[in-house]
């Protein structure tokens, strides 16, 4: 009988239920044989089917992917397994979308089609560029179902396949401006500066890369203006019958535009390419609205950054508060407790599977599942 992870069974089924293609390990079997690992043996203890590492059209949960990557790197001791396996890869698989993107005219077309129509190719990716202050940040990440825990080798990977994909798209001589990642040093950073080319700083305000704004308008390789209409009528058509939830999109937008300080209803709305006032007919639609979105965002997100080790301070900047302040008055008033208070109270029940009501709170499914070996 399958032992289950001791996140919630309503929960574990909503995580179930989002689904990647398998394309995502198209490099696993590669590197994970060259770090000593059985990938049979692996790919069993977070029950994925062998076919998977074969057929990269094969769609799986994307939670299963995220286990089986983190456990890996646990398991093998490997601090730059993520890495490794985005560089065996290459520039990702994205199916119909990469055609889009190779016949955009310059990388600041190539980025809004790739926020308006990854969706298309995986609901459990978010990709947002922000402008700001004469930089441009571009920040990817897993969205909270599909890691619904730490993932610093699952992060390092979705960065370095972004990284990759400019270079495909650039040239690959291109280098950022500076990578950054919410989790500290998984091992030593000379590693990650020889990778990204580019000053990489951990325990920061957001998973991605900065850009330059001279980056946004390099042109495109090989970029045919008479192919992209095709390319876009192909991908717009794709679209139409994506089931990805407005909510999901819109949660995934605010959670990817907090850390700028500057997330707004307006903004999002921009990004959607929609009024403000169609945002929140569009919210109200499903019962929801702006407001809401962003308070359930917020508490997803800082459930998850206080038991990373993140600084409290940091978790505010995160959230998008403009002071410390702020951030404990929302904190005690959302929670009930100071962040202090609560992070003591919950990293003293790690694994014991109490106080479990959110699939983060006191518990790593991944060393669960490494435990159990």
């Amino acid at each position: 009988m399958r032992e289950e992870l001791r996140i919630p069974t309503a929960r574990r089924a909503e995580h179930e239920a989002l689904l990647i293609r398998s394309a995502i390990l198209s490099s696993y079997l590669q590197i994970s044989s060259a770090v000593g690992l059985n990938p049979a043996a692996l790919l069993r203890r977070v029950h994925l089917d062998p076919a998977a590492l074969t057929n990269p059209e094969i769609l799986i949960p994307a939670i299963r992917a995220t286990e089986l990557i983190e456990l890996s790197a646990l398991t093998a001791r490997c601090r730059d397994f993520g890495l490794r396996l985005a560089l065996a890869r290459g520039a990702p698989d994205l199916g119909p979308l990469n055609l889009l993107l190779r016949e955009e005219p310059d990388i600041r077309s190539a980025l809004r089609s790739l926020q308006s129509y990854l969706h298309v190719h995986s609901r459990s990716l978010r990709v947002v560029s922000e402008e700001q202050q004469g930089c441009v940040i571009l920040s990817g990440s897993l969205v909270e179902a599909a890691a619904p825990f730490a993932a610093p080798h699952t992060t390092e990977m979705i960065i370095c396949g972004i990284f990759q994909s400019l270079r495909w798209l650039i040239g690959a001589s291109w280098h950022p401006a500076m990578v950054c990642f919410t989790h500290g040093p998984l091992g030593e950073k000379g590693t990650h500066a020889a990778v990204f080319g580019c000053p990489v700083e951990f325990n920061h305000g957001f998973d991605g890369l900065v850009l330059t704004k001279a980056d946004l308008d390099r042109p495109v390789q090989s970029s045919n203006p008479a192919l992209r209409r095709h390319a876009e009528d192909y991908v717009r058509m794709l679209a139409t019958r994506s089931t990805a939830g407005f909510e999901e999109v819109v949660t995934g937008l605010i959670a990817a535009l907090l850390p700028s300080g500057s997330c707004s209803s307006a903004k999002v709305a921009r990004h959607l390419g929609m009024e403000r006032s169609t945002l929140g007919r569009r919210l109200a639609d499903f019962g929801s609205s702006y407001s809401r979105a962003l308070q359930e965002t917020r508490m997803r997100l800082a459930n998850r950054l206080c038991l990373s080790g993140v600084a409290l301070e940091q978790v505010g900047d995160h959230l998008g508060f403009a002071s410390p302040s702020t951030f404990s008055r929302w904190f005690s008033t959302s929670f009930g407790c100071s962040a202090r208070a609560w992070r003591k109270r919950h990293r003293g029940t790690i694994g014991d599977g109490r106080n479990c009501e959110s699939p983060t709170v006191g518990f790593d499914p991944v060393r669960a599942i490494a435990s159990r070996a």
